[in-house]
């Protein structure tokens, strides 16, 4: 372990706590686990709180049953969970407001447990991606911009939107790339689609949809982890894409004509020569959309993936107290390690988890030195 000064995110002065609100209402919970997934994903919730059987109703009816009144767990379609977690400056007295909010989404199974424990309950959920993902769409809207496409999806399912404007008509996109869509896709996998022609990313945080270029979601400061002093436990893993032939492919063409440009790059290693023709030998193939380049602006952007892919890849996580400003779009930087691995990250996946009555607050972080575009096979 190298001896260093400390550089971790420390909370010294406070105490983590949690709150839990289902359907605006503020509920017991015994533990929770958010996990924030990479782009295009959705995030995920688990929650488990104490149920009550009760001869007769007695305040809330959302963690209870009586021989008259169900649960609303039960009776009520679209329940929303909302989950709370931070280190407040009086952990004595508290809101929601001196929290950071972790989950916002809705349910979508619930478990009921009777044993000799008591009664509980586990509720398993999503963000509010859920209801793009569950809403099919037979009107790919050809004649629409990405950005009008989004905004309108966001629109129906009662979402805020900070969206990016665009002006190619998505029907350009479809006869270009000569993609063959689905009689009938979620909103969710359209607009993906339509995120990767405009080198774009799609996310929902909280009650917003967000449709822009990756970039502008990820943030310029980091987070120190640091071996020895905020980092419980940490697992690193050299994974070189270097010992595979790369193949990069890059597609474009000017909107609104049938030109249609591909740049390649590719680098054979000397180790994927020595083993061609074996059962070791793989290719990696990546291939991009990137609309309105000129063939020199495809071959540079081909060569700069490629450069990229080359590297060797660091991947690794790691265990540590609750940081409620952790999420995906926050680079870390990691400490401790020694030359070679002290490298600045990107997360690929966020876990926060809390345990009421140990009163710990918990994450897990899985990281990569590489921040990659998000690649496609061109369809869906």
């Amino acid at each position: 372990m190298i001896t260093l000064q400390q550089q971790g995110n420390f909370r010294p002065f406070s105490r983590p706590r949690s709150i839990v609100k289902v359907n605006n209402t503020y509920v017991p919970f015994d533990s929770w686990n958010v996990d924030l997934n990479g782009y295009s994903a959705a995030d995920t919730f688990t929650l488990t709180c104490p149920f009550r059987i009760l001869d007769y109703l007695k305040g809330s009816t959302i963690l209870a049953n009586t021989p008259d009144t169900k649960t609303i767990l039960l009776t009520q379609p679209d329940i929303l969970v909302e989950v709370y977690g931070g280190y407040p400056t009086n952990p004595n007295n508290y809101t929601e407001n001196d929290l950071t909010q972790l989950m916002y989404g809705y349910l979508d199974t619930i478990d009921f447990y009777f044993d000799e424990q008591g009664e509980r309950v586990q509720i398993q959920g999503r963000n509010e991606v859920a209801p793009f993902m569950d809403t099919k769409t037979t009107d790919k809207y050809p004649n629409q911009t990405s950005s009008a496409i989004v905004t309108m999806f966001a629109q129906q399912q009662g979402l805020q939107s900070q969206i990016t404007p665009t002006y190619t008509l998505v029907g350009t996109y479809y006869s270009d790339n000569q993609v063959q869509l689905t009689t009938d896709i979620t909103q969710w996998d359209l607009m993906n689609y339509l995120a990767d022609q405009e080198g774009f990313t799609l996310r929902v945080v909280g009650n917003t949809l967000y449709f822009g270029p990756r970039d502008s979601f990820l943030k310029s400061s980091t987070l120190p982890y640091t071996w020895g002093q905020n980092i419980k436990t940490l697992h690193l893993q050299r994974t070189p894409h270097a010992a595979k032939n790369i193949k990069v492919e890059v597609i474009t063409w000017v909107p609104g004509k049938k030109t249609r440009i591909t740049a390649t790059a590719s680098n054979t290693t000397s180790y994927a020569k020595r083993v061609t023709g074996t059962s070791a030998h793989q290719e990696w193939t990546e291939t991009y959309y990137y609309p309105g380049l000129t063939k020199e602006q495809a071959q540079q952007k081909a060569n700069t993936i490629l450069d990229q892919l080359s590297q060797s890849e660091l991947i690794g996580d790691l265990t540590c107290d609750g940081n409620d400003q952790q999420d995906i779009y926050q680079p870390i930087q990691l400490y401790g390690t020694g030359l070679g691995s002290d490298l600045k990250y990107w997360p690929t996946k966020v876990t926060h988890s809390f345990d009421q009555q140990q009163g710990k607050y918990g994450m897990t972080l899985n990281f990569s030195n590489l921040n990659l575009p998000t690649s496609s096979n061109g369809g869906i």
